[in-house]
């Protein structure tokens, strides 16, 4: 999948865009190419923590938070957009199991936002 943010060109795999449960990528086709009107800067946490969170949920997780550090506003609109608001713990609480993909809910992840 290419998806062009602001202007810079990201290119992965479709797996790798529903690794934190995002709704928004299940249609995408994988020779699919995508605009999203968002800073690159702000895509670019997104996607790591993606690609984190294949191996390793809490990573992802920690790479979307030092990624507010630095550009809090443009994250969490991102993810708002993309329907992750969870991984920003803006919008749910991470004891509320049904409200967040069930990955998130585990011990681990509970943990980090103590």
């Amino acid at each position: 999948v290419v998806i062009n943010c602001g202007g810079r060109k990201f290119e992965c795999r479709k797996e790798t865009l529903l690794n934190l449960g995002s709704c928004f990528f299940n249609g995408v086709d994988a020779d699919d190419e995508l605009f999203l009107d968002f800073k690159p800067d702000a895509f670019n946490v997104v996607l790591d923590a993606h690609r984190l969170a294949r191996t390793d949920l809490a990573k992802g997780i920690w790479k979307i938070q030092e990624g507010l550090q630095k550009w809090s506003a443009d994250v969490q609109d991102l993810l708002r957009y993309l329907g992750l608001e969870w991984l920003a713990g803006t919008s749910c609480n991470l004891s509320d199991a049904a409200s967040i993909p069930e990955a998130a809910a585990s011990d681990e992840v509970s943990k980090l936002f103590l």
